[in-house]
């Protein structure tokens, strides 16, 4: 279903953890015809949320209205097939060859005695293609370096032919050279393939220099959320991250610069 406009419609939102809510968000939009970037300090809740929008984990209070129907109440498969995540942490798949672990992402499509070979090849190839992952489709998994298996996540992820892609810190373990090729395709899945991204980062740098949208979020809530020139200022940078700022916007196409100021500087240090 690549194509279709979607959106997620929160509102009165609880998560909880043991005795105590780990996400109290009251209202949020997301238009996933854009890049939406989540940020916020460790343990926030940024992955939280994403795993309460892709159906990982149950919610006790609100809703998720996604493309008009409630997150909680659609089964797995069919939300595999129009949701895609990539996630900090997975199974151990060391023993898969790379286009052995890719082939799984297309799963969702499967049903009993029928199965299309051909949109199933047809998926991999773009998936491959997209991800530049042609050189090592015959080596196993556990040969690969932090970065190429970090692409090889995606291409899995992009073999479900997701409406919407959701990236938890998708930069880990690259280089920069490959994080700024996984930016690039980051637009490229969204202006190109019509896909929503949902991704939570770290780099301001680059939620600059990616993002339409920004939510910013401090202690499981919602601190502020809209077009990335309105939430990305000295002033709400300071809020949640404790730290003085000025933002300078370079030369098309190079990335904006998070200055801390000096004074911050020492207080850091010291």
């Amino acid at each position: 279903m690549v194509g279709i406009i979607v959106s997620f419609d929160i509102n009165g939102l609880k998560v909880e953890y043991g005795n105590y809510f780990t996400l109290d968000i009251d209202s949020l939009f997301i238009d996933t015809a854009k890049i939406t970037c989540i940020i916020g300090r460790n343990g926030c809740g940024k992955s939280t949320l994403i795993k309460a929008m892709c159906g990982l984990i149950k919610y006790p209070e609100g809703n998720i209205i996604y493309n008009g129907r409630e997150i909680k109440h659609m089964k797995a498969k069919r939300l595999a097939r129009e949701i895609a995540v990539l996630s900090q942490k997975h199974n151990d798949v060391s023993a898969f060859k790379v286009k052995e672990l890719i082939s799984l992402g297309r799963f969702p499509y499967n049903r009993f005695f029928h199965k299309s070979e051909r949109d199933d090849r047809k998926a991999i190839e773009e998936a491959v293609y997209l991800t530049r992952i042609e050189n090592f489709l015959e080596r196993k998994v556990n040969s690969l370096s932090g970065g190429e298996l970090q692409r090889v996540w995606i291409a899995l992820a992009l073999v479900q032919q997701p409406d919407v892609l959701f990236l938890d810190e998708p930069s880990t373990f690259m280089d920069i050279v490959c994080q700024i090729e996984l930016l690039e395709l980051i637009k490229k899945l969204n202006t190109e393939k019509n896909i929503g991204i949902v991704a939570v980062m770290h780099d301001l740098s680059h939620v600059l220099w990616l993002s339409d949208d920004v939510i910013m979020m401090s202690n499981g809530k919602v601190v502020t959320s809209g077009p990335v020139d309105n939430v990305m200022n000295s002033e709400n940078i300071r809020d949640v991250f404790n730290f003085d700022c000025r933002i300078e916007n370079t030369m098309k196409g190079v990335f904006p610069s998070i200055i801390i100021n000096e004074n911050q500087k020492r207080d850091i240090l010291e």
